[in-house]
């Protein structure tokens, strides 16, 4: 899975340039990031693949919006703080997405959501100001939208039955 692993290793040039003050630069890395997750998606299909891609969005959320809200924490507080709540909220819905699938529940794809999430954060960080405020507003909105989604998902369907009897591989 060349792409997912490529996509790991360009986050953290776009943690590295957000961090020295190069946000034009490390937002684009972001888009890039966004990009190469949602090519990774369709090749997913190995169990190797589909761990790749699965660690990949986790690592990438917290690579942008981490040094972000450290960049962020004096000159802009509120941009740190909804930085941050927004990356709880993203790790939230990977660990709610990784611990349903480990229970046998079976989810829709959610891979659209996840590249508009990133994509509007490296927008947000290249545009900066109000425009940074702005992307993460919606990039919070669209987290809240998986982990809503996940959740019902677990409320609405039954997990594989031999995953629930502990008889499945």
């Amino acid at each position: 899975m060349p792409l997912a692993g490529c996509s790991i290793l360009l986050s953290a040039s776009a943690a590295i340039l957000i961090l020295v003050g190069e946000p034009v630069w490390g937002g684009a890395a972001a888009i890039a990031v966004a990009v190469l997750q949602a090519a990774a998606a369709s090749g997913a299909q190995t169990p190797r693949g589909r761990l790749l891609w699965g660690a990949a969005g986790p690592l990438a959320d917290a690579a942008i919006l981490a040094p972000v809200a450290w960049v962020h924490r004096s000159s802009d507080p509120s941009v740190a703080a909804l930085s941050l709540v927004t990356l709880g909220v993203c790790l939230v819905a990977s660990y709610e997405r990784a611990r349903g699938l480990a229970l046998g529940y079976r989810f829709g794809s959610l891979w659209g959501l996840r590249f508009a999430r990133q994509a509007t954060v490296g927008a947000g960080v290249i545009a900066g100001g109000s425009g940074l405020a702005a992307a993460l507003s919606v990039a919070l909105s669209l987290a809240t939208v998986s982990l809503v989604a996940r959740a019902v998902g677990v409320g609405t369907h039954r997990a594989d039955p031999a995953a629930e009897t502990g008889r499945g591989a």
